[in-house]
């Protein structure tokens, strides 16, 4: 209430990483819901921070007298953990039902991490769902394209050429590893998921027409033709909550800061450390321990299993990948050409290399990251590999005096992202009063540094690097740089494709804002159960066959257009 007494909506707090941001976001949340009596969402960044932090806080919550959990349809939780995935198939429920602004307006978001209120992904899910009248159609043409027979008799032209296109789209146009990939669910059935531009797990489920030929083709799933019957949009969503308090580590940079103010009214406080409002230097400082490049991605891994054998005798070593395929390639490396055990050598990720997931498995790894093994002749540390999901929020102690002494835990890179993940990932080490370092290894034949516009800068980067210790981030005698300096350059590198892909997704933020107004006043007007709907569904057949039409011709239409479209077709006054 007083935030919007201010035209505030949400308050982002950059908290340095290793600061107890965790213990903070759960007092938090029973401030909100004890003095002021609303219930609490809190935003985790992924399924292992999610299941940490809630087992970790729930007894305080209990002690509190408050019921807390993670399961988002649980209308007697006061305080829930959850995904955005989680929470836009929970919006997308009472959408459905026509009670969208009961609940968000009582409700306050608490978001670890503000990656999710950034537009980091498409900002639009649109929400297919299996057609009844047109799914059998679908069946038979799929049968017969797999079985290598012509078309039946009863399938129309216009579903076989579709079909057609789609299988032939999918050998020639579609990767594996890159678009899409098998992955092994909960209940250990095979299936295919599609994939974002880089190549990386999805937050929320992207759709795509040729997912269904793909999974019926490898999986043995039937297909179905699947059409839009709803469009999420994460901030117009986001800002129906009665308020948002954000925690991160990193804002990021002045694109980042500008989209959080225009979006969602935001103000940012900077929190400062806790060591720093101490006496004493206890708080150290993370070493830099050089930044490299390459030729070619094989020089790389080579470089990085001898930086692993250097150090795993002294220290732990997390080696932090750019893909996941790059992940697979640098634990078979450090497996068959380290020098320590190959049993010693973990992986840290979401899914192995079959798609199966190790969310079994996720707290032993990084329990077991930072022990020290063997005995006075042998005493040495694991060396653990991951990618992004393993960069961010897991909390490696190092506890180990020896490793300590020996510079703490070292972080290996082979990419430096975005300011906001960079910090994530240098927090890995040197957490609290530790110490901590890293070394960055990265590959001149991908981009960024592969592209011609980015000449000067990796004649740079290639430089020997400027003395460290001076006062200065560049060398006084010369033009070199330091290695503190190339790592502020490629942030700097990573932040103009944030800006520019903020820009890209700015049209289809506010196209999907007036398509998700749309159809919130559509179910308000003709409000079904969630469950078990056919759809188009028989009450509303005409108007929902209407919409479904509406949603495919106007998915990349202007905000202007679907106001008067959806004026002249349904009556609906959008805003």
């Amino acid at each position: 209430e007083c935030l919007r007494d201010f035209d505030q909506r949400a308050v982002i707090l950059q908290i340095k990483t290793g600061e107890g941001k965790s213990i903070v976001i759960a007092m938090l949340a029973i401030f909100i819901v004890k003095l002021h009596g609303k219930r609490v969402h809190v935003l985790e960044n992924n399924a292992g921070l999610l299941a940490r932090d809630h087992r970790t806080n729930a007894p305080f919550y209990a002690k509190m007298g408050l019921r807390s959990g993670t399961d988002l349809n649980d209308e007697s939780l006061h305080i829930c953990y959850c995904l955005k995935a989680d929470i836009n198939k929970r919006f997308l429920r009472q959408m459905i039902c026509g009670k969208l602004d009961e609940e968000l307006g009582q409700t306050v978001l608490i978001v670890d991490e503000v990656d999710d209120l950034i537009v980091n992904e498409r900002p639009n899910a649109h929400y297919v769902q299996k057609d009844h009248s047109r799914t059998p159609m679908v069946i038979k043409a799929y049968a017969a394209l797999k079985n290598g027979q012509p078309q039946p008799d009863d399938v129309s032209e216009d579903f076989w050429e579709r079909a057609v296109r789609t299988a032939q789209y999918c050998d020639t146009k579609l990767v594996s590893g890159k678009d899409y990939r098998q992955i092994e669910d909960d209940e250990g059935n095979a299936r295919i998921i599609r994939l974002d531009d880089e190549g990386k797990v999805p937050k929320v489920k992207l759709t795509a027409p040729w997912l269904q030929w793909l999974n019926y083709k490898e999986c043995g799933i039937e297909p179905s033709d699947e059409t839009r019957y709803a469009v999420v949009c994460t901030p117009y969503i986001f800002n129906k909550y009665m308020g948002i308090f954000g925690l991160t580590g990193s804002v990021g940079g002045k694109a980042e800061l500008k989209y959080l103010a225009r979006t969602y009214h935001a103000l940012k406080f900077d929190v400062p450390r806790f060591l720093d409002t101490c006496t004493g230097d206890a708080r150290k400082i993370t070493m830099n321990r050089g930044v490299e490049v390459v030729d070619c991605e094989a020089s790389l891994i080579s470089r990085v299993v001898a930086i692993a054998n250097h150090n795993y005798e002294r220290v732990p070593v997390l080696v932090i990948a750019s893909s996941l395929d790059q992940l697979s390639k640098l634990h078979r490396a450090l497996s068959t050409r380290g020098t320590m055990p190959a049993d010693e050598v973990q992986r840290l990720s979401e899914y192995d290399e079959t798609g199966r997931s190790l969310k079994d498995q996720w707290e032993t790894i990084i329990d077991d990251a930072t022990k020290r093994l063997g005995g006075v002749d042998d005493n040495r540390c694991r060396v653990t590999v991951t990618d992004r999901f393993g960069g961010r929020g897991h909390d490696f102690q190092v506890v180990d005096r020896e490793s300590n002494a020996n510079g703490g835990m070292l972080v290996v890179a082979t990419s430096v992202p975005d300011e906001r993940e960079w910090i994530q990932w240098k927090g890995r080490t040197a957490r609290q009063d530790r110490p901590g370092q890293f070394h960055v290894i990265l590959d001149q034949s991908v981009p960024p540094l592969s592209e011609s516009k980015n000449k000067k800068i990796l004649a740079k980067l290639k430089a020997p690097s400027a003395v460290a210790g001076s006062t200065s981030t560049r060398s006084k005698a010369s033009d070199a740089l330091t290695d503190d300096a190339k790592i502020e350059m490629l942030l700097d590198l990573s932040d103009d494709g944030i800006g520019d892909r903020l820009k890209q997704f700015e049209g289809e933020q506010a196209t999907g804002e007036k398509l998700n107004e749309l159809t919130e006043k559509y179910y308000k007007m003709h409000p079904r159960a969630y469950e078990d709907e056919e759809w188009p569904c028989a009450k509303y057949l005409e108007s929902d066959i209407k919409l479904r039409r509406f949603l495919g011709v106007h998915a990349d239409a202007s905000p202007a257009e679907i106001r008067n479209a959806a004026k002249s077709e349904f009556g609906i006054e959008l805003e």
